[in-house]
C-alpha cells in the first residue's frame, strides 16, 4: 500500500504500527545525515520538538524562509526586488540548495525536488533505493 507525505510523520507510524506496517510512504524530505547543514538543522531542531523525528514540513518551511532571505539581500526588501529575484531564479533554473536537498522553482512557482519512497518497519521508516537498475 502506497500513502502520501501526510502520513510521513514518524510518531503516526509508531502510534499506528498495526496499520502502518509494510506500508510505502511518499516524502518529499528524507534527512541526509552527511550532508552538515541538514545534520545541524535535525540536530537542532530535535532540541525544539522531541517528541517528533520527521521534520519534514519545519525543513521545508526553513528552506522557504531563507529563500525569502536570499531575494530580500540580493533582490532588495521591496516586492519587486524580491519578484525579480525570484523570476532570475526560474528563468535560469537555478538550483538552490536548502537543509532539504537541492530544489529548482519551475515555471508554475512550485519547487522541483526528488521525491523519496520510505517503508515503514515496527514503526520505523526506511528509505527504498529507487534507482533504476539495468
Amino acid at each position: 500500500m502506497l500513502g502520501g507525505d501526510t502520513l510521513a510523520k514518524i510518531s503516526f507510524a509508531r502510534d499506528n504500527k498495526d496499520r502502518m506496517e509494510g506500508m510505502h510512504l511518499s516524502q518529499f524530505f528524507f534527512p541526509k545525515l552527511d550532508d552538515a547543514r541538514c545534520a545541524a538543522f535535525i540536530k537542532n531542531y530535535r532540541e525544539l520538538d522531541k517528541a517528533e523525528s520527521n521534520h519534514t514540513s519545519a525543513a521545508l518551511a526553513y528552506d522557504a524562509a531563507y529563500l525569502l532571505r536570499d531575494a530580500i539581500l540580493h533582490g532588495g526588501y521591496n516586492r519587486g526586488g524580491v519578484k525579480s529575484y525570484l523570476d532570475r531564479l526560474i528563468r535560469e533554473k537555478t538550483a538552490v540548495a536548502g537543509v532539504s536537498g537541492i530544489f529548482v522553482i519551475g515555471p508554475d512557482h512550485d519547487a522541483k525536488r526528488s521525491l523519496y519512497i520510505v517503508e515503514v518497519h515496527n514503526g520505523n521508516q526506511h528509505l527504498i533505493d529507487t534507482s533504476a537498475t539495468e
